[in-house]
Parts: C-alpha cells; sequence; structure tokens
C-alpha cells in the first residue's frame, strides 16, 4: 500500500473520530454506530484494494462499503449541503464578528477620549471604518466559501473511488 493511502486512512480514521465528538453531535446510538461503520468501510476499501484481506466476494464487499459509506455521509451530513444553512451560518457569523468589531471600536473611542483626546478627532480619526454591516459582502464570501467547500469535497472524493475502482480489478495496483 502507498505511503499516500496510509495517510488517506489516517484522514478516515481522525474524520470518524471527529465526526463522533464533534460537538455533542452523537445524540443515539444508531448515529454512534454509523459514524463508526462508515470509518471501518472506508478503511475496508483500502485494505482489500491493496490484498492486505482477501475475501471470496471482496468486489461485493467492497461495493457494499463505498455505498454505505456515500449513504452514510449524505445522510449524516447533509445540513452541511444545504446552501441556504450554510449562507445563513456564514452571516450569522459576520454579524457576530460585525458586532464585536463595534464593541472594540467603542471602546478604543472612550479610552482615546479618557486619555485626552478631542472628541471630534476621535471621530475623525475612526470615520473611515465602515459602521454598517455589508450584506452583499457576506453573502459572495458564502457564495465563493460554498463553492470551495464542495470542491474540496470533490478532491477528497477522488482518491476513494480510485482505490475503489482498483479494489474491483479496473485499475492494477
Amino acid at each position: 500500500m502507498p505511503i499516500w493511502a496510509y495517510c488517506y486512512c489516517g484522514l478516515i480514521v481522525a474524520g470518524t473520530i471527529f465526526n463522533l465528538f464533534d460537538k455533542g453531535k452523537i445524540k443515539t446510538v444508531y448515529q454512534f454506530s454509523g459514524e463508526t461503520l462508515s470509518g471501518v468501510c472506508g478503511v475496508s476499501i483500502f485494505l482489500i484494494a491493496y490484498n492486505i484481506v482477501h475475501f471470496k466476494n471482496s468486489e461485493l464487499l467492497s461495493t457494499l462499503c463505498i455505498c454505505y459509506g456515500f449513504f452514510w455521509a449524505y445522510h449524516a451530513h447533509r445540513h452541511y449541503l444545504n446552501y441556504n444553512k450554510f449562507k445563513s451560518d456564514i452571516h450569522k457569523s459576520a454579524i457576530e464578528v460585525h458586532e464585536n468589531m463595534l464593541k472594540q471600536i467603542a471602546e478604543m473611542k472612550e479610552a482615546a477620549i479618557a486619555e485626552g483626546a478631542q472628541p471630534k478627532e476621535v471621530e475623525e480619526q475612526f470615520a473611515e471604518i465602515e459602521q454598517d454591516y455589508d450584506f452583499d459582502e457576506t453573502e459572495k464570501e458564502s457564495y465563493y466559501l460554498y463553492i470551495g467547500v464542495l470542491v474540496l469535497l470533490s478532491a477528497l472524493v477522488i482518491p476513494y473511488l480510485y482505490v475503489y475502482l482498483i479494489s474491483l480489478g479496473v485499475f492494477g495496483n
């Protein structure tokens, strides 16, 4: 098995562990079992493809593993693929950052005035800073971030599909 395959299997195991403990997401036994089985299936495809383990019907097992892996990935993580929810989360985060920035600016103004600066001078110093939330800019950012997430997911799936095809005998190992 090549080194990149070991690294990819490590990513599968790390991803499975992360998904098990991510923000208290696991609420039922089937979710714990589903994540664990998904990780085992992912690593199993590599083990089958590179002839580390042998089964009577390796192609069938490999096909079942990849089908289950994709089914579980969609079922457990479909909320990440909802563009409107994704966009809403980006807006919530951007609004929070914007509000924190406005609080810090207000504190800096108060501190400058307390140190003896003239209020008019302080206002002039902070006049160039955008005080309004830029909805359109955040819309554009969320759109490009979403495209980036989809491209990243596609890039992560390509080696997985390649190894699956090796396990079927389409490519030699």
